[in-house]
């Protein structure tokens, strides 16, 4: 199955304590591994 995924960071707090753009992307990408998935798009969005 395709599928897009999309990151996200409103404040410099949120990268802090572990949810950085990156650890996120890492994430999906191991779940949509884990589930079969091809990531054919990925969004990124910071507010800072």
């Amino acid at each position: 199955m395709n599928t897009i995924i999309y990151t996200r960071v409103s404040t410099d707090e949120q990268v802090e304590i572990g949810f950085s753009l990156c650890n996120q992307k890492k994430a999906l990408t191991t779940y949509c591994e884990i589930n079969k998935f091809t990531i054919t798009k990925h969004y990124q969005h910071t507010n800072n």
